[in-house]
């Protein structure tokens, strides 16, 4: 199990969202103009374990290098360059939600002993000292 904040997913929605609604004279170069944003969905992709849209991502990927070769850093998406990111996008969301009917999420909710410990700490719920004497192997499979 691996531990992620749910501000990750939501992060990259607004990448997600952001790409798929943009339009021409959008800023290309910038902390969130298009490249950024392209650049947080492509890292997300691999970060959130979504392999198969990364995979699929080529053609944004291309895209992203055609943007990247502008010598101009105050240009604008022209209207025939945002038409091209949105239909990549389009398509790109077809496999993006497949995927994700295939993934699951799981929140810890509390119950007996505080999720904290369970996590983080799970030798404080054992008597002093135990936790320490367990083999190796158990220490590791508790964790």
């Amino acid at each position: 199990m691996e531990k992620k904040s749910i501000y990750d997913y939501f992060f990259f929605g607004t990448a997600v969202r952001y790409l798929q609604d943009v339009k021409a004279k959008y800023p290309i170069f910038g902390d969130m103009a298009v490249l950024a944003n392209i650049d947080i969905f492509l890292y997300d992709l691999d970060q959130l374990g979504l392999k198969v849209t990364s995979i699929a991502a080529f053609e944004l990927r291309e895209f992203r290098g055609k943007l990247a070769k502008i010598k101009d850093k105050t240009s604008v998406l022209s209207g025939e360059q945002a038409v091209e990111l949105n239909t990549i996008c389009h398509n790109l969301r077809r496999t993006l939600e497949a995927e994700l009917t295939t993934l699951e999420a799981f929140i810890v909710t509390p119950k007996r002993f505080d999720i904290d410990k369970l996590l983080n700490n799970i030798g404080s719920l054992m008597s002093p000292g135990i936790f320490s004497e367990l083999p190796e192997i158990v220490r590791y499979d508790l964790t």
